[in-house]
């Protein structure tokens, strides 16, 4: 895990932050996708509406870490997996910053004509404001794949 921190100077790390905060708001506008902020997601939990939370990174990704009770679903099989949505949950895709989710929430959208909504900042934004992450075995871990290398420098390293 990287602290995005550079040095510990604060202001580096705020610089960052704000650099990964538009980041994540060009790939809302880019994929048209329907934006769901980690608190307004965090909101819908506590109020125990069902929420099916779907994992669009790869599996090498969601193995690391992901959110608890997440669904698989890399980019691969978006158009042709089945999905069970029993009764009329709120649907959010997520990735490692949001482009990969966005993605997948518009093309769910038209393939199932339901609202899919994407994490914006995706996995690095639910670890940063302390969410929950979890191994395979549903184990809580204190660290993210990302995409590549280059994401490393967003995530706020726990301590």
């Amino acid at each position: 895990l990287v602290c995005g921190c550079d040095g510990g100077r604060p202001e580096a790390g705020d610089r960052l932050q704000e650099e990964f905060r538009q980041l994540t708001k060009d790939f809302d506008q880019e994929t048209g996708a329907r934006p769901i902020s980690v608190a307004e997601l965090t909101d819908r939990r506590r109020e125990d509406r069902k929420v099916v939370l779907l994992d669009t990174r790869e599996r090498q990704e969601f193995v690391v870490g992901h959110l608890d009770k997440a669904i698989l679903l890399p980019p691969s099989k978006v158009a042709t997996d089945a999905l069970e949505l029993a009764g009329d949950p709120l649907v959010v895709t997520y990735c490692t910053a949001g482009d990969r989710s966005g993605l997948a929430a518009t093309a769910l959208e038209d393939r199932l004509g339901i609202k899919v909504y994407s994490l914006s900042g995706g996995i690095i934004d639910w670890f940063n404001n302390g969410g929950r992450v979890v191994d395979e075995e549903g184990r809580p871990v204190d660290k993210v794949h990302t995409y590549n290398d280059d994401w490393k420098k967003y995530l706020i390293e726990r301590r």
